[in-house]
């Protein structure tokens, strides 16, 4: 079974120094795309050092691209074809593995790898409480971003992206974005805004 992290990032080196540690010697492959998002203002890649850390893992893939949220999302999809990856975790670069028994995530891994479901949670704890994001992908390669970072083509069949799934026991994340400055946050949610515009007729129609 060959497990990889499927990783945006653009200029976030602090929350990334943060996160790659809790995972980095845990899974076969991290596909860590570079490059910012349509609608986000500034350079076109990281120059903030996030790329020449990230290049010192032996694991770690790095790939430069430029474009809309879902479009660059779906470069680690196109990776976990070319590398043969069977279980694909998605994780952000402000996000980490707050906790961890990798043997039981594993373990549980196995029991649903043949399941019919792709789409699998996993326990995150943001804003004090524990709920269940879609971050755990049973054969990547059946699965395509649909014009929108939240829609999906598996197998012929448009989806929004599930909530609250059932977890795989094993592994929790936490998202936390206060390693990142005040002008970035702001930047962010700026962006954020401008792509939900962009995404929202696509989002009307599933």
């Amino acid at each position: 079974m060959k497990i990889a992290i499927g990783y945006c990032y653009y200029n976030d080196l602090k929350s990334i120094q943060r996160g790659i540690p809790t995972f980095v010697d845990e899974v076969d492959y991290i596909f860590a795309i570079d490059g910012k998002f349509s609608f986000r203002d500034g350079p076109d890649y990281s120059d903030d050092g996030s790329t020449e850390y990230l290049q010192q893992f032996k694991n770690v893939i790095i790939k430069k691209f430029i474009g809309m949220e879902h479009d660059k999302r779906q470069q680690y999809i196109e990776l976990s074809k070319e590398y043969g990856i069977d279980v694909l975790i998605i994780i952000d670069s402000d996000e980490y593995v707050s906790e961890a028994d990798w043997d039981l995530f594993r373990a549980n891994l196995e029991k649903i790898i043949s399941s019919e479901d792709n789409i699998h949670g996993v326990n995150f704890f943001t804003d004090g409480n524990i709920t269940q994001y879609p971050r755990v992908w049973i054969r990547p390669h059946q699965i395509k971003y649909w014009n929108a970072h939240c829609l999906f083509e598996v197998n012929g069949s448009i989806i929004r992206s599930p909530k609250n799934l059932k977890p795989v026991e094993g592994i929790t994340l936490k998202m936390d974005d206060d390693l990142r400055s005040e002008e970035y946050l702001k930047e962010t949610s700026n962006y954020q805004y401008r792509m939900i515009e962009f995404e929202r007729p696509f989002r009307k129609l599933i």
